[in-house]
């Protein structure tokens, strides 16, 4: 998939997503060749704003490579298929009727074991991610869409190839799972459905190395100030 150069948006029929755009970027949807799509837009302060953001958390900066993580997720099936890059953004697949999991974890009460198996899948998909060597980098419950009863994962302008050394290998993941957690704030109910599910999807060092992330007050308070 080579460059070819910036997208213009003002060639077609567009929308721009307003709820669904971050600081980083700017989401539209796009009516292009009888089909349906998403421009994510990146905008000119992008990259200032994503190393403020982690600088002195996770010290660890990637290039905006975030084409190459969703073509190797969207071929197993867990992010929406990407249809070509650009210098300014990338063109995704345009996945109708979805909801957002942030959604379902802001609910009072989970006593609905259909909105259980939704939180265990995005698990499974994270878990999916990380045996495709994927770090997303920002596994919050809000980057977890759902169609149907497929779960995917999105937004993967923070993620990186997972390191091959053991150590590091297990701290990227369990930093993974610090943000989904995390990101579930006080939701007690979906904290211990997205728990049992990690200890019944990951070997036990990643489980530990978790809980210390967890126990961390650095790590706490920065959660807190991210989400």
């Amino acid at each position: 998939m080579g460059d070819v150069g910036k997208f213009n948006i003002s060639q077609y029929d567009s929308e721009e997503m307003n709820e669904n755009s971050g600081k980083g970027c700017s989401l539209y949807k796009v009516e292009m060749d009888d089909n349906s799509y998403v421009f994510k837009k990146r905008n000119p302060l992008e990259r200032i704003y994503k190393n403020l953001r982690w600088a002195g958390f996770w010290l660890e900066s990637t290039p905006y490579k975030e084409h190459k993580f969703i073509e190797r997720a969207a071929e197993k099936g867990i992010a929406p298929k990407l249809k070509e890059k650009y210098k300014n953004g990338i063109l995704m697949e345009y996945l109708e009727e979805t909801k957002n999991l942030r959604d379902i974890y802001r609910e009072d009460v989970l006593n609905d074991e259909t909105d259980f198996g939704y939180l265990r899948k995005a698990v499974d998909v994270l878990k999916q991610a990380h045996d495709l060597n994927i770090r997303h980098g920002d596994a919050a419950i809000g980057n977890f869409i759902k169609k149907d009863d497929q779960v995917y994962l999105v937004d993967y302008e923070y993620s990186a190839d997972l390191p091959k050394k053991s150590k590091r290998r297990t701290r990227n993941i369990a930093k993974d799972l610090f943000f989904l957690i995390s990101s579930t704030k006080n939701n007690k109910a979906a904290k211990e459905v997205i728990y049992d599910e990690i200890n019944s999807q990951y070997p036990s060092d990643i489980s530990n190395k978790l809980a210390k992330y967890e126990k961390n007050p650095i790590f706490k308070i920065i959660s807190k100030f991210i989400y």
